[in-house]
């Protein structure tokens, strides 16, 4: 077997790059919970529904809740709701820890809520952990 070194040219360069970051070779998507966010308020959801489709990303962030801890979600600026209990105490901890965690919208839908007609705007969101 022959071993040479490639020399660098454009074109190979041009291969190794993605919207101007380098390829990670390994990189990859570990899908780790579905989850139905908790406080999710209709009148913060609202305005961004309609752009809240299957796959969005949205921002994940450490919150405290109480005495533990919790994964805050929001889109673009807007809160969604927050990620409570032990799955978020899990998520949150593995994000001090410097996981990549992202999230992503698995589905949303709104109702009546049945004795008082007050809008409810149900979100799951999925977690994935990149490494």
């Amino acid at each position: 077997m022959d071993h040479e070194l490639i020399k660098k040219s454009a074109a190979l360069m041009a291969l190794l790059q993605k919207d101007g970051d380098a390829v990670k070779p390994f990189a990859r998507e570990i899908p780790l919970v579905d989850v139905l966010l908790a406080d999710t308020r209709f009148e913060h959801v609202a305005p961004v529904l309609p752009m809240l489709k299957q796959g969005t990303e949205v921002d994940l962030q450490v919150a405290a809740d109480g005495s533990s801890l919790a994964v805050q979600t929001s889109f673009e600026g807007h809160p969604l709701g927050r990620i409570a209990g032990k799955q978020g105490e899990l998520l949150a901890h593995l994000m001090e820890a410097g996981k990549q965690l992202a999230g992503r919208i698995y589905q949303v839908s709104q109702a009546q809520e049945f004795m008082t007609d007050r809008m409810l705007a149900k979100v799951v969101v999925s977690i994935v952990l990149t490494e």
